[in-house]
């Protein structure tokens, strides 16, 4: 089964990178460039300071630092959960890593794409249309014996702005007791 992932915000802190620092830090390319695609930026990242943040108007009980979290379309990762992913997505991510109020962690860039494996079910993948144009992602569908060996990707036909996984990815999360995101069945949602 494939899964999205998505943060559980209503328990765990959320995570942020102003972006003055990143821009201090890397200059103009790294915070016009920084979306969602499968670009590397080891080679030009200097560590940034970072912070986590309760939305207290929205999620007032979600005062839990998380072991794994997102950071816009990247997983974030502290020390034991990069212990633990490290070696299964070495050959798909880069980790970048980050100054958190004290304590190093690691952002996981996800350079693994579907389309590169011929994953994507374009027959079960659509977007709402109106006048031609595409506007949100009405579903989106992969050929998980084409994505065998490959624990977590993204989709260009949805603009890399999802984190998609199998269920293997999910089941090493859940046997090390790793806290902070979430698995959607609803591969097309945003929340």
């Amino acid at each position: 089964m494939i899964y999205r992932i998505t943060e559980d915000m209503e328990q765990y802190m959320r995570f942020h990178i102003e972006s003055m620092e990143l821009y201090a830090k890397m200059g103009d390319d790294i915070t016009i460039n920084l979306g969602g695609s499968r670009e590397r930026y080891a080679s030009i990242w200097n560590t940034p300071n970072c912070h986590f943040y309760t939305n207290e108007s929205d999620f007032p009980d979600a005062i839990k630092v998380p072991d794994i979290t997102l950071w816009t379309t990247r997983l974030l990762l502290n020390e034991k959960a990069l212990d633990i992913l490290r070696a299964p997505l070495q050959e798909i991510c880069e980790f970048l890593p980050v100054n958190c109020e004290g304590n190093t962690y690691h952002i996981a860039n996800i350079l693994c794409i579907a389309e590169d494996r011929h994953a994507l079910d374009i027959e079960h993948s659509r977007y709402h249309e109106i006048d031609g144009y595409k506007m949100d992602l009405e579903c989106i569908a992969f050929r998980e014996e084409r994505l065998n060996g490959v624990p977590l990707f993204k989709s260009e036909y949805d603009a890399c702005n999802r984190i998609f996984c199998t269920e293997k990815f999910r089941d090493l999360i859940d046997t090390h007791q790793l806290k902070g995101i979430l698995f959607r069945t609803d591969l097309a949602g945003l929340a």
